[in-house]
């Protein structure tokens, strides 16, 4: 099931954060996840493909181009993100610390 953007926004509606840079937030993450795809799209067409062929040195030299992308665009989004991630990460830290106070054993 795909959710949209403003269904992201919604659900994590992280009260440090613009609703804003919540939104560019998702669409980079987005974007992120299609380079992602792309690259798995590749491996999986490298693995059918003769080691030799120029169809295989052109899906070879893709990947490498790609990976250069995933890597600029991650390394932008945690820079740019910085905050909206720390968020991320106080909320899965409050998560995790209700589920233990859960989980104790009842003297």
């Amino acid at each position: 099931m795909s959710s949209t953007v403003d269904d992201k926004i919604e659900y994590y509606a992280l009260s440090d954060l613009t609703v804003s840079n919540l939104h560019d937030f998702y669409l980079d993450l987005d974007e992120l996840h299609d380079l992602c795809s792309t690259m798995v799209d590749y491996y999986k067409k490298e693995q059918r493909t003769t080691l030799g062929s120029d169809k295989y040195s052109n899906l070879i030299e893709s990947e490498v181009f790609l990976v250069k992308d995933i890597a600029s665009s991650a390394c932008k989004m945690l820079q740019k993100y910085k905050i909206v991630i720390n968020a991320f990460k106080q909320c899965h830290d409050d998560r995790e610390l209700a589920r233990k106070e859960l989980n104790k054993p009842k003297k």
